[in-house]
């Protein structure tokens, strides 16, 4: 099953548009600073498709293997809250692949309210997916390739 990425609608706004150096497409969160031309705002909206693993980690506290290798994907970025990954008896890593853009307003394809909290499972032109919904600052660093993983504390079952 594919999933698709929405962009929640809290601050700070997310940005696509074209960079005055590079003349390239670029995810910022202050517009100012990079873009210009047509620039579009993507926080409330479906922004990616792509292809997903799940791994369900239940042993990161005693497994001293589990912990270095989960420690060397959080490393360089503040993709969790290392307070919170303690309270935690096991948590989800999804490892999302074969990223392709699909912009597009939720509400146009289903009645949801139009903040999706979480992750949902839809049906979108007779295909199947889930929609699984991150912040502004995760999706500026999925879609600028920063990042490739993201840890929640819940699933749907449907994932596995």
């Amino acid at each position: 099953m594919k999933m698709l990425v929405y962009c929640n609608r809290q601050k700070p706004l997310l940005y696509k548009g074209i960079t005055a150096y590079t003349r390239s497409v670029k995810y910022v969160l202050d517009k100012e600073q990079y873009l210009f031309g047509k620039i579009e705002t993507l926080n409330g909206k479906i922004v990616l498709e792509c292809d997903y693993e799940v791994e369900e980690i239940n042993d990161y506290i005693e497994n001293f293997n589990t912990r270095k290798r989960i420690n060397t994907i959080l490393k360089d970025s503040q993709l969790f809250n290392w307070d919170k990954l303690f309270e935690y008896e096991k948590f989800y890593r999804i490892h999302i692949k074969n990223l392709k853009e699909r912009i597009m307003e939720l509400s146009d394809y289903c009645l949801y309210p139009k903040n999706i909290k979480g992750i949902i499972h839809f049906v979108l032109e007779g295909t199947p997916y889930i929609v699984l919904s991150v912040s502004p600052e995760e999706m500026c660093r999925i879609c600028n390739g920063e990042q490739t993983d993201l840890f929640k504390k819940r699933i749907l079952k449907e994932m596995l």
